[in-house]
């Protein structure tokens, strides 16, 4: 393919090819230049948020020439799983240095630049120690893995519903860093005299001095790991990109082959593809070695932002779960989102996109395609709104499961901050905390507004109100919406489509569901195709594993009729 040329400001991105190098799944932009970048992410929660910002630096540097090369560390997005004691740093550090050397041996590779975000910098700086480097960005280097091990066990005990111990394991958020890696992160720290090449470092803590580097801001740093705002910094990237394109050869067209995207699994094969329209879609296709009977297929969608691969890897677990029971499944991004095609800013703006259905009927055409007969999606927060609304759209889909929904009709004039905010808790948490000393003297002091408490207020009548009429016998009077929502419901089940509502305890969509349902879904209980269940404890992403193996097992009884 042609390198597009420097220059060009897009803000859309060009899809990537998928492949493998090293063993690492990786995506290539800019496949036709001689130079390339090894982009070496961050790792666990760090990476997760920002992983559509790394997929917009890729795409900025194939527009400046350049051949950047995105990849999944071993344990992390859709690489191979490693065992639960196994030391996921050392991993790592030797997959960075596979896929250099895998890079660096392509036909018509000149030279190859690294830059390393977060973690992935720590980590590149070690694994490349005695490879040739034309040129090394670090980007908010971490500077000492003893120092970064405190942050995460400070984050873990900070963390809603998502700090938890696991023996000698730190869990943070549902990532895991076994004793073995804890161990090798704890040795590590960033060499300020190596490598022997040009060396930029942005941001980072002030104790990250490396010799002769030229150091300049990150000052949008904070947007892009902030879950309200998930910003690509654009300017600094557009500074790393010019700094790494220096003296780079304009567009270029070395036709290269890449081996094909596919992993082999104990129980089957998944397969890294792009497809839909343009081939602007990306996702994984895993396939059962003994698929069971009537060939079910479940689809995974993007939770909000949250690339295929899911909270705490959520949806990569459960697809490989289930092949071992004969289900296939497709994981993938819709429009705007992860691995997809994406737009030069925040993810956000892609959530409950008027796009998506048409992306879902797409995954559906490649699962029927593949020979699914039956269709199951299964989705958290907006990919379960997606699920149910899916069904409406396409016959095909034999079963929903929707957990943990914010919003069972979203309109054009919905607010996504507004509904995340209220994702923190629920009416029934609220009202537990409401006589709490320390809470009237937040908003005493002004911390907590006005208009939040005459909300907060509302919001707990309305749900006292609602449980005392359940309880004399009395239907709450439905408005419009609740209308519109119960006869979308009856409308997805009188056709023989099978749909289960899932809640985590305490989350705010309980409230959502108490609205439009009834408190404990007693305007729905009875009907016939529909079923409710509870996911636990936990926060809203189901952070907590027992929250997710829930929320599996549901899945796979559904997806194998039993």
């Amino acid at each position: 393919m042609t390198v597009p040329a420097a220059a060009a400001d897009h803000t859309t991105s060009i899809p990537a090819v998928a492949t493998v190098l090293g063993g690492q799944p990786c995506w290539i932009h800019g496949t036709g230049a001689a130079r390339a970048v090894l982009l070496c992410g961050a790792q666990g929660h760090e990476g997760l948020a920002s992983h559509h910002a790394w997929h917009v630096l890729a795409d900025m540097l194939a527009g400046a020439g350049l051949m950047a090369v995105r990849f999944d560390y071993p344990g992390e997005g859709d690489a191979l799983d490693l065992a639960d004691d196994a030391d996921p740093i050392s991993a790592a550090i030797d997959a960075i240095g596979r896929v250099y050397d895998a890079v660096a041996a392509m036909p018509g590779v000149a030279s190859v630049s690294v830059t390393g975000l977060r973690l992935g910098g720590l980590l590149a700086q070690r694994a490349l120690v005695g490879r040739p480097i034309q040129r090394l960005a670090l980007l908010a280097p971490v500077d000492s893995g003893r120092a970064y091990i405190r942050a995460l066990t400070a984050q873990a005990r900070l963390s809603t519903g998502g700090g938890e111990t696991d023996g000698s394991t730190l869990v943070v958020n549902g990532f895991r860093l076994p004793a073995a890696g804890a161990t090798t992160l704890a040795g590590l720290a960033l060499d300020p005299s190596a490598p022997d090449c040009p060396i930029l470092l942005a941001g980072g803590a002030e104790r990250a001095v490396i010799t002769g580097a030229l150091r300049i801001g990150f000052d949008d740093y904070e947007a892009m790991l902030a879950p309200t705002e998930m910003t690509p910094p654009l300017i600094t990237f557009r500074t790393v990109t010019k700094w790494l394109a220096q003296d780079a050869a304009p567009a270029m067209s070395v036709e290269r082959t890449f081996p094909p995207a596919v992993l082999a699994l104990d129980h089957g094969r998944e397969e890294r593809l792009r497809f839909g329209p343009d081939l602007r879609l990306a996702g994984i296709y895993c396939r059962p070695s003994a698929p069971a009977a009537g060939r079910p297929c479940v689809l995974f969608t993007n939770a909000g932002t949250n690339p295929h691969a899911g909270w705490a890897r959520m949806s990569v677990d459960h697809a490989r779960a289930m092949a071992v029971e004969g289900v296939a499944s497709l994981r993938f991004d819709l429009s705007g989102l992860g691995d997809s095609a994406v737009a030069w800013q925040s993810p956000r703006r892609s959530v409950y996109s008027p796009a998506h259905p048409d992306d879902l009927t797409a995954a559906i055409d490649l699962a029927k395609a593949s020979g699914a007969e039956t269709i199951v999606v299964a989705g958290l927060c907006s990919a379960g709104h997606l699920a149910l609304h899916g069904a409406a759209q396409d016959r095909r889909i034999n079963a929903v499961l929707a957990a943990n929904v914010l919003k069972f009709l979203w309109t054009a004039d919905d607010d996504l901050d507004r509904y995340e905010a209220q994702a923190l808790q629920s009416a029934a948490q609220y009202g537990a905390r409401v006589g709490s000393g320390q809470a009237w003297r937040r908003v005493l002091s002004g911390e907590v507004s006005p208009a939040r408490v005459l909300r907060v207020a509302g919001m707990l009548a309305g749900r006292v109100l609602r449980q005392r009429l359940d309880k004399i016998g009395v239907s709450f009077h439905l408005g419009a919406e609740s209308r519109q929502v119960r006869a979308l419901v009856r409308a997805v089940t009188a056709r023989g489509c099978a749909v289960t509502l899932l809640n985590s305890v305490g989350d705010a969509s309980i409230d959502e569901a108490e609205r439009q349902f009834g408190s404990n879904f007693s305007g729905i209980r009875g009907w016939p195709g529909v079923s409710v269940a509870s996911l636990g404890p936990s926060d809203h992403e189901l952070s907590a594993k027992k929250a997710r193996d829930l929320f599996y097992e549901a899945i796979k009884r559904r997806a194998l009729g039993i």
